[in-house]
């Protein structure tokens, strides 16, 4: 190993990976030549002295027990103690079960209102990992449990206890038994990302109530929520690898079941089992075959629908997004069959068209309980008139039409949010419904200087502007509206 060469480059990277040839194929006698290289260098050279030695500290756990630079070792992590920086942590990390020990006792010995002090020796625990570090975490929550300071200094660290349970560093079940309990015991939400796997452990979180788990591609089982006592809303976006939904009929207090890209949970003969009292969130491509069986049904998500007409057997629907592109295979289906069906869906409260064919709004008319309504490049409609009976629409957005005319829209007396994005036909606003929010970005043709006069008048707060920013007078514009790019 070219200790010289190692030496002379290890100021110039924050990252371990230098270290690890060193650590893991020096003999002794060159890993102690590094060790004691980097502690005199980090002496003599101030400006990097935390860096060096904070790498000397990285080879701990590759040096033997009798190595006479334990000690200084030891002494040096008192001196640098707590880690500033990720990549210090990260380098504690690599040290592994030989640091556990001294910064367990290091933060046994500090007072607990050095809240960022003890923060960052947990973290530190996290970052190591394995069974001793596992043991040292749970003495350490243990302990702070009768303090005061337990929640000050806990809670700022909730991502990184569930990073520490999904990144299997630990065993995820006694990690969640001995550390997520005393943190997450009594919360009733928990929001996951990106796991893979099992939910194992999860089952100790006995007070849980609101479980989201979102873009989890690898995440392969749910067992773990097997009768869950207190369940009442999960929702799972984007888990493709999920295939049994029985769990679901396990769970006595179920009250919102939201799938949203997790196919493999659409079973039909299943989810019909469910209570009728349960509000059922699902997300079809193509097809909406056997879906009346679901009573429970509320929102509804399908992309390349092909024939809409069983759409008139889901009466309970209160939100439905029909997208015309296909996700899984980039086809595009822009007008499916029976899509006057929509008009019959005299429940439903919120509305997304995405890249559908409309000529007409007028199978819009009907649906006068909507709140919400959004058309994002669903040509080639330009009359907006049939939107007059939607009496109770608050929010409208109409993007990428051919639009030229708004005025009808100034007979919705509820409607606060107006998005009229991409609209490049529109040149006049001269009428506006008594919006507070409106966004006017990227219709490059709308006269601005026209549109003031209109402003002065009106009950905006916030309004989108784009690129066309520069030719606003803005003195002239009241000021409580929030102008913005």
């Amino acid at each position: 190993m070219d200790i010289a060469k190692l030496l002379s480059s290890a100021h110039l990277s924050h990252e371990p990976a230098f270290l690890h040839e060193a650590v893991h194929h020096a003999s002794e006698a060159e890993l102690e030549a590094l060790v004691l290289a980097l502690l005199e260098r980090g002496d003599n050279e101030p400006s990097y002295q935390r860096l060096l030695h904070f790498q000397a500290l990285a080879c701990l756990s590759a040096l033997p027990a009798h190595s006479p630079l334990l000690p200084r070792l030891h002494a040096t992590l008192l001196t640098l103690f707590p880690p500033q920086h990720f990549y210090e942590t990260e380098l504690l990390g690599m040290a592994g079960n030989a640091l556990v020990e001294p910064v367990q006792n290091l933060l046994l010995q500090t007072d607990t209102a050095d809240t960022s002090r003890w923060q960052a020796g947990l973290h530190t625990l996290l970052h190591i990992g394995g069974e001793q570090a596992m043991n040292a975490l749970h003495r350490l929550l243990e302990w702070l449990r009768s303090r005061e300071e337990f929640t000050a200094i806990v809670q700022p660290l909730q991502d990184e206890w569930l990073e520490g349970w999904k990144s299997r560093r630990f065993p995820p079940e006694r990690f969640a038994r001995d550390v997520l309990v005393p943190i997450f015991g009594t919360t009733p939400r928990l929001l996951l990302r990106d796991l893979s796997g099992s939910l194992s452990g999860l089952q100790y979180l006995s007070h849980l109530e609101q479980l989201k788990i979102y873009e989890s591609p690898e995440l392969t089982s749910i067992q773990a929520l097997h009768g869950h006592p207190n369940l009442r809303q999960v929702q799972l976006v984007g888990c493709p690898r999920l295939r049994d939904a029985t769990i679901f009929t396990t769970l006595p207090r179920l009250e919102l079941l939201d799938l949203a890209r997790c196919p493999g949970l659409y079973d039909i003969d299943v989810l019909a089992c469910l209570s009728p009292h349960i509000e059922l969130n699902l997300w079809f491509s193509r097809s909406l075959k056997g879906l009346h069986r679901l009573s429970g049904l509320t929102e509804l998500s399908c992309d390349a629908l092909e024939d809409a007409a069983e759409l008139a057997q889901l009466p309970g629907l209160k939100r439905l997004f029909l997208d015309g592109y296909s996700y899984s295979d980039g086809t595009h289906t822009p007008r499916p069959r029976n899509l006057h069906v929509l008009s019959t869906l005299s429940g439903l409260e919120s509305l997304t068209l995405r890249d559908l064919t409309l000529d007409t709004l007028a199978v819009l008319a009907p649906l006068t309980r909507l709140k919400e309504l959004h058309l994002y490049g669903c040509q080639p409609f330009t009359d907006l008139s049939p939107l007059t009976a939607l009496s109770e629409l608050e929010t409208l957005s109409i993007t990428d039409s051919l639009i030229e005319d708004i005025r009808p829209l100034a007979e919705l007396p509820r409607l606060r949010k107006l998005s009229l994005s991409l609209n490049t036909r529109i040149k006049r606003l001269d009428m506006l419904p008594p919006v507070e929010t409106l966004d006017i970005s990227g219709c490059t043709n709308l006269d601005l200087q026209a549109l003031q006069p209109v402003l002065r008048g009106s009950s905006l707060k916030e309004l989108f502007i784009g690129e066309n920013r520069g030719e606003l007078d803005y003195a002239a514009l009241p000021p409580n509206i929030d102008i913005r790019q």
